[in-house]
C-alpha cells in the first residue's frame, strides 16, 4: 500500500462497515491479515490502471460474521502509518477501523472442522454421547466396543517376533486402537483422506489399520516386498497425504527413490527408533514413531476430546459418524495383468464378511488362530475381523516360524493359500516315507481314517462342497493325532482343529 497515491479523497469517518459474508477484492504486495478492512482501506482500492498492474493478483477475504458493535477510531494519517508499516521486514497489511485506540487483542474465531468418527466405538464423540450408541455396526472399527465389552479380560493378540514382543488382551487393544486414531486426529487427519500403510502382518498393523479407520480416513495397503516403483504408483494412483511404514531399514530402502518422490504431510514408523531413519530422505517432513501416535492421542482423548466445555465451544470440531457407504481401505491388485487397480472397499463390504463368516466358521471364545498370511490380503484381513468378534485369540507367525508355531501354540485356525499347506504336506510325507515300517504303517493307518471320517462328517451336515484334497487332512492329522478338517473358501483355505 506504500506505493500507492496518498491524494485519495477520505470518505466520512463514520462510513458503514460491509454486510456480514460480503467479498472483497483486496490488492496487496505484503501478506493480509484477516480482518474487516476499514472504509479508508476500501478507498485506497481506487488506483489508477497503472498502479493496478504493478501489483499482485487480487486475494479474495470472506468476512467472518459481524461481531457486537465497536466504537469507530479515527484513522491515522497516512505519513504515520506508512511509517508504522515500513518499520521492518515481512510486514502485514492491517486495515483497521476509524477511531482514536486500536481495540484490546482478542482470540480469532475458528471455524470448528469436520471430522468422523466410529458411532459405535467413540460414541461419546457424538451429539447425544452414549445413550445414541447401538448395537448395531455401522462401521468396522465398532467391533472393537463390542468386543471389549464381552472378552476384556482375554488375550487378543500375541505377536512373539517383533522387538519388542506384544500380548494385548481385548481392552487394551480397544485402547491403543483409540489412541491411534485420536493421536492422528491431533496432527490433523481429515476424514475422507488417504494414508498409505506399508507395513507386513503384526499386532500394530491392525492397531494402525483400525485407527486410521477410525478417524473416517482411508487407509491404503501394501506389503514390504513390492518394488519401490510399485508402491510410488501405488501411493501416487491413491492421492495418499501421508506415509505409515513398517521399520527403519524398510524407509532407507524407500529413501532414494520412493521419499524423495513424493508428496508426505508426515510419516509414522510402527517398529524401531526413529534415529535409525535416512535424515537425507527425511528431510523437513516430521516423523512419528507408534509411541509418538500413541501417547498423543491418549493426552488428546483424555485431556481435550471429552472436555464437555471444549464442545460446548465447538472447539473441538463437528464430528459425524462414519457411515456403512463410507470408503473403509483401498486394495490394489497384485499387477500381474498389468498396472496395479485400486479396489474401494467400504464399511459395509468389510461387515458383511464379519456378520456372515459365522455361517463357515463356528468359532467360540478361547480358540486360537494363527496368522501369517500378509495382512493386506482381502481374506486374511476379513477373516481377522471376524475372529475377533468371537473372543478369538490370534497369534502371528511367518512361513519360517510355522512348523514350530503348529506343535507350540496348536491353534483351532489357520488362514493360508494353498500352495504353504502343499508345502507342509510334502515335508510330512517325506518324514513319513523315512520311519521305521511300523510307525509308517501307524501314520497310513490314521489318515485313512481321518479322510473316511471327514467324508462321512460332510454327508451328515449337508455340505456340498466335496472333499477335493485328501492329502491336506492328513497333514494336519500327523501333527496332532487327531481328527481335523479343512475348509475351502475361495483360492485360500481355512484349517479347523475339531
Amino acid at each position: 500500500l506504500s506505493s500507492l497515491s496518498t491524494t485519495t479523497t477520505r470518505p466520512p469517518a463514520r462510513a458503514p462497515l460491509p454486510p456480514v459474508g460480503e467479498t472483497l477484492t483486496l490488492h496487496c504486495s505484503s501478506p493480509i491479515r484477516r480482518g474487516r478492512p476499514s472504509v479508508g482501506a476500501r478507498a485506497m482500492l481506487l488506483v489508477s490502471s497503472g498502479q493496478m498492474a504493478a501489483l499482485r493478483p487480487p486475494r479474495l477475504l470472506l468476512l467472518p460474521p459481524r461481531p457486537a458493535a465497536l466504537p469507530l477510531r479515527r484513522r491515522p494519517s497516512m505519513g504515520a502509518s506508512s511509517a508504522r508499516r515500513r518499520g521492518g521486514a515481512g510486514r502485514v497489511c492491517v486495515p483497521r477501523c476509524a477511531g482514536a485506540t486500536p481495540p484490546p487483542q482478542t482470540s480469532a474465531v475458528q471455524v470448528p472442522a469436520r471430522r468422523k468418527c466410529s458411532p459405535l466405538l467413540d460414541s461419546a464423540l457424538l451429539p447425544g454421547g452414549s445413550e445414541l450408541a447401538v448395537h448395531e455396526w455401522k462401521a468396522v472399527p465398532d467391533i472393537w466396543r463390542t468386543a471389549a465389552e464381552k472378552y476384556a479380560d482375554l488375550v487378543a493378540l500375541v505377536d512373539p517376533y517383533h522387538d519388542p514382543p506384544s500380548k494385548l488382551t481385548y481392552k487394551q487393544l480397544e485402547q491403543q486402537i483409540l489412541d491411534f486414531s485420536h493421536g492422528l486426529r491431533a496432527i490433523g487427519v481429515a476424514p475422507d483422506e488417504k494414508l498409505a500403510l506399508f507395513a507386513d502382518n503384526s499386532c500394530r498393523w491392525l492397531v494402525a489399520d483400525q485407527g486410521i479407520m477410525a478417524t473416517g480416513a482411508i487407509n491404503v495397503v501394501r506389503g514390504t516386498k513390492s518394488s519401490d516403483e510399485e508402491l510410488f504408483q501405488i501411493y501416487s494412483h491413491s492421492e495418499s497425504i501421508a506415509l505409515v511404514v513398517d521399520s527403519p531399514q524398510f524407509f532407507n530402502r524407500l529413501a532414494e527413490s520412493f521419499i524423495s518422490r513424493i508428496n508426505a504431510r508426515f510419516i509414522v514408523l510402527l517398529w524401531g527408533d526413529k534415529s535409525s531413519l535416512n535424515s537425507k530422505a527425511v528431510m523437513d517432513i516430521p516423523v512419528y514413531d507408534y509411541n509418538d501416535i500413541t501417547e498423543l492421542g491418549r493426552e488428546n482423548r483424555n485431556a481435550l476430546c471429552y472436555s464437555s466445555e471444549l464442545f460446548e465451544q465447538g472447539q473441538q470440531g463437528v464430528f459425524e459418524a462414519i457411515g456403512p457407504e463410507d470408503v473403509a481401505t483401498l486394495i490394489y491388485t497384485s499387477g500381474t495383468g498389468g498396472t496395479p487397480k485400486g479396489v474401494m472397499l467400504t464399511h459395509r463390504n468389510l461387515l458383511h464378511q464379519i456378520n456372515n463368516l459365522w455361517d463357515i466358521v463356528p468359532a467360540v471364545p478361547g480358540d486360537r488362530f494363527l496368522s501369517m498370511l500378509p495382512p493386506w490380503h482381502a481374506y486374511e484381513r476379513s477373516t481377522e475381523y471376524f475372529i475377533f468378534t468371537h473372543g478369538i485369540q490370534q497369534v502371528y507367525t511367518t512361513v519360517k516360524h510355522l512348523k514350530a508355531d503348529l506343535q507350540h501354540h496348536q491353534p483351532h485356525y489357520i488362514i493360508s493359500v494353498p500352495l504353504v499347506y502343499e508345502t507342509l504336506y510334502s515335508s510330512i510325507q517325506r518324514q513319513i516315507s523315512a520311519s521305521p515300517p511300523a510307525r509308517k504303517t501307524v501314520a497310513l493307518a490314521l489318515i485313512k481314517i481321518s479322510l473316511l471320517f471327514m467324508e462321512a462328517k460332510k454327508i451328515y451336515e449337508s455340505y456340498q462342497t466335496v472333499l477335493s484334497s485328501h492329502h491336506s487332512f492328513s497333514t494336519c492329522s500327523i501333527i496332532y493325532g487327531q481328527e481335523s478338517s479343512l475348509l475351502f473358501c475361495g483360492l485360500c483355505i481355512i484349517w479347523q482343529r475339531c
